[in-house]
């Protein structure tokens, strides 16, 4: 499969999370009217740097550790139900802007994207976009 439909598939997965989680926000307007606030880089460095962030995609669990080295970990299941493991590195600017870019392996697949992540009480989101309110907004959870 060209990297290209998997990198696809995986911002496919990340998005359809939002219709798998009770009380899920379906897009960033929800969120924002819900009370929702936008991360500063401080807040996601203090809130989500060496923690566990996930959800459930199409096919399964997916998780990512931001650490505090710019370092990126995680794993998901992948279209056959493989498990597939992420590796590479992240930042974070001053509009909170969070930007990955990886490889899964096995099949050393690279992919990157930004997200911005939002708080609405104790749920987070994320959401490709910090101001279009017609862009998904995907629960995840931190542990």
């Amino acid at each position: 499969m060209p990297f290209n439909r998997i990198a696809s598939y995986f911002s496919v997965c990340l998005i359809a999370a939002a219709g798998l989680s009770a009380g899920a926000a379906d897009d960033l307007g929800s969120v924002l009217d819900g009370g929702g606030k936008k991360l500063s880089a401080d807040e996601f460095k203090s809130e989500m740097v060496g923690k566990n962030v996930g959800g459930q995609g199409t096919n399964g669990p997916w998780r990512r550790e931001h650490r505090a080295d710019g370092a990126l970990g995680g794993s998901l299941v992948g279209r056959r139900g493989e498990p597939w493991q992420i590796n590479g590195n992240w930042t974070v600017d001053d509009a909170g802007k969070v930007c990955v870019k990886f490889t899964y392996s096995p099949r050393k697949l690279e992919e990157a994207f930004c997200t911005f992540y939002f708080k609405q009480g104790d749920q987070y989101f994320a959401s490709r976009s910090d101001s279009d309110r017609s862009q998904k907004a995907i629960p995840v959870q931190v542990q």
